[in-house]
């Protein structure tokens, strides 16, 4: 019988996809998802919009206008029927697949 040890470099991996202890993969993704979520944020002066922010590790994008919990929870209609409540749900159903193609480029290298 012959023993195998195989060392692998899970955490050089992981740094090197931006999922290590940068977050750079994950706050790349956030913001991605902030700004395709631009055209699906209910506007009007353009506030709520801008108000958008990513955490440092990308795990969280706060919108931090005093009004922005209710729209995005409440039903709300938009003279825009892009734009309204849960916004991020309506982006995803159209822009799901695109966010992937440019995730998998940027871990492809593009991003460099």
């Amino acid at each position: 019988m012959m023993k195998v040890s195989v060392k692998i470099p899970v955490r050089q991996i992981l740094d090197r996809l931006g999922l290590g202890r940068s977050y750079e993969a994950q706050v790349y993704l956030a913001k991605a998802v902030r700004d395709r979520c631009d055209k699906y944020v209910p506007y009007d002066t353009g506030a709520l919009r801008s108000s958008a922010t990513v955490s440092k590790d990308g795990g969280k994008i706060t919108y931090t206008m005093p009004y922005a919990s209710r729209q995005f929870y409440e039903k709300y209609h938009h003279r825009d029927p892009n734009r309204g409540d849960h916004w991020h749900r309506r982006m995803l159903r159209r822009e799901k697949q695109s966010l992937l193609r440019q995730m998998e480029r940027y871990w492809k290298g593009a991003h460099q």
